[in-house]
């Protein structure tokens, strides 16, 4: 059986990460096999420390489940490589490198994790379109990357035509999934799942609450830079009726729950009829115009619920009968929601959207993968 050591950066916005790791902390145990996610903070006084069981800290806007902590300190990091050799198999880099900010300075100080841990194969995973925000650093690390291991063909772009493309593999996103009662199914609950970051659409679509047909109950999860920014905002005030978070509660009618863990957010797609995420409505980088799609939707399909997307998922890999989209947010609240409603319940669109989630996205088959491509 195999013992794999995930390295897990600090960042200000865990989002997906905390979600793939988690999956395949799952599928790694019901394998048989150990996947350790392990903190990698650039502390002098972090010492290495495994956890008897996994401990929760915040990712910056939501929260991250880690195994243990090792520190990539110039000070520390002769003994973190020691320690990473002499006790796994194999190393994935759930994300390619920390950025170099103000906070963090302008020496890559994590690049003996990469170039110094020559007994173990690596692997990168890129989980996002921000590569050129990184490039640099990233070129570097992946030079001694066995490969370089992307969840959807829009973030592979950038490397490709590069020295990099060789080591280049598009695996989809891992899906483990916990077990809920579908019998829980509102036909008119609509459940907002994604970070509140601008990228996702939340500006636009909190101002469409008020105009969404009366019979629908709405409910917003995870938290993001925008929940702290349009709490105190008229938009705010007009769409939330309770927020159970930090209580910046008002006088509309969603209920605001802030971050779940992913079994309770399992519960709430598995309860709800349609979920909204509008990524590629107004972005920078291109990859998020060509057919990205983020966890939340995989998760929405496999639990039964409808996603609401912006059109440039169209260009994805997911069935087109599996979900609905709108050329501009604003227009959600033009949609037939009868018909919405109907689309949602829909017993077979629901058996063939976790059928397709399972087919493609089984972190089983994930896992297998990712292991094959380590020579595990």
């Amino acid at each position: 059986m195999s013992k794999i050591a995930g390295i897990y950066w600090d960042t200000s916005s865990v989002g997906g990460i905390a979600t793939e790791a988690d999956n395949f902390r799952r599928v790694a145990t019901a394998a048989g096999d150990t996947f350790h996610v392990i903190r990698c903070p650039c502390h002098k006084t972090s010492k290495i420390e495994i956890y008897d069981t996994p401990q929760m800290i915040r990712g910056g806007d939501t929260w991250i489940a880690v195994d243990g902590t090792a520190s990539h300190h110039p000070n520390r990091v002769a003994e973190t490589v020691k320690f990473l050799e002499e006790n796994y198999d194999a190393i994935i880099f759930i994300f390619p490198c920390p950025h170099a900010t103000k906070a963090y300075g302008n020496v890559p100080y994590f690049l003996p994790l990469y170039t110094d841990t020559i007994l173990l194969p690596k692997m990168m995973r890129i989980l996002d379109a921000y590569w050129s925000t990184y490039a640099d650093w990233g070129t570097e690390a992946a030079q001694y990357c066995d490969s370089i291991v992307v969840n959807q063909a829009a973030y592979a772009e950038p490397l490709k035509g590069t020295p990099l493309e060789d080591k280049l593999v598009i695996v989809p996103k891992p899906f483990s999934p916990f077990s809920t009662d579908p019998s829980l199914k509102d036909p008119h609950l609509l459940v907002w799942p994604n970070q509140w970051k601008a990228i996702k659409g939340i500006k636009p679509f909190l101002k469409t609450i008020p105009d969404l047909p009366e019979l629908w109950r709405i409910e917003l999860y995870s938290c993001g830079i925008e929940y702290y920014q349009l709490r105190t905002t008229v938009a705010w005030q007009l769409a939330v009726w309770d927020d159970h978070f930090k209580d910046f509660s008002a006088f509309g009618r969603a209920n605001y729950y802030g971050y779940v863990t992913l079994e309770e957010m399992a519960v709430a797609y598995t309860r709800a009829a349609v979920t909204v995420d509008f990524q590629g409505h107004a972005v920078k980088y291109d990859a998020y115009r060509s057919g990205s799609y983020n966890n939340t939707t995989v998760e929405a399909l496999y639990y039964g619920a409808l996603p609401i997307l912006h059109e440039q998922a169209r260009k994805s890999i997911i069935p087109d009968e599996l979900f609905l989209t709108v050329s501009d947010p604003l227009d959600i609240v033009q949609l037939n929601w009868k018909e919405v409603s109907n689309t949602a319940m829909d017993i077979t669109r629901r058996k063939r959207a976790r059928q397709w989630v399972m087919d493609t996205h089984s972190a089983e088959k994930v896992w297998t993968i990712l292991k094959e491509k380590l020579g595990l």
